[in-house]
């Protein structure tokens, strides 16, 4: 991973983390947050049917 992917990563992380403190409903937005990196980990061939 260089540079620019690194710091990529980090910002959405940030972002994430910044939805979660903001949301209405934190409880929804992390299993929202879950779900959508499940299925990123799920597209790269990783199984979380244990995570």
């Amino acid at each position: 991973m260089n540079d620019k992917e690194t710091i990529t990563t980090l910002m959405t992380q940030l972002s994430d983390v910044r939805r979660i403190q903001n949301a209405a409903d934190r409880d929804a937005e992390i299993e929202y947050q879950v779900k959508m990196l499940k299925a990123k980990l799920e597209a790269c061939g990783v199984n979380t049917e244990q995570l």
